[in-house]
């Protein structure tokens, strides 16, 4: 999440999904280049906390103008990086 800082700025993956059929009841936004809806989006934030053994979680949320966008965020101590060791 912080390229700058590898030791302790954990982790974004990102998920993209189908785009929904046009018989999904639950439609999402249309591109206006290309007429079809956006796929499905969702974000994973895991910061690094050193204190956190397996994975806590600390929210999930909707994107506001975009009813298909998440973001999900945890606490683990597996995002965070490790000095490299110079022999």
């Amino acid at each position: 999440m912080d390229p700058s800082n590898p030791k302790t700025g954990g982790v974004k993956a990102k998920f993209l999904g189908a785009v929904p059929t046009d018989s999904d009841p639950f439609w999402c936004e249309f591109n206006p280049e290309t007429g079809a809806q956006y796929p499905r989006e969702v974000t994973y934030n895991f910061l690094c906390d050193p204190s956190v053994n397996g994975v806590q979680v600390v929210g999930a949320s909707q994107n506001r103008t975009n009813d298909c966008r998440y973001t999900l965020e945890f606490k683990t101590s597996l995002a965070c990086g490790q000095a490299k060791s110079i022999h």
